[in-house]
């Protein structure tokens, strides 16, 4: 979605706003990715205090 956004702004000459965009969906995917990487680490570290 972030892609066809970009794309869409960089026809249109905007190019300040696709740094904009691309940067607001970098961050939505590390605020969904980085519970699932806490996730992980607090399982290894369970796993090798057995």
């Amino acid at each position: 979605m972030v892609s066809v956004i970009n794309q869409i702004l960089k026809q249109s000459d905007k190019n300040d706003y696709t740094i904009i965009t691309s940067l607001a969906g970098l961050l939505i995917v590390l605020y969904w990715v980085i519970p699932y990487i806490a996730d992980l680490f607090n399982y290894l570290q369970k796993l090798f205090q057995m």
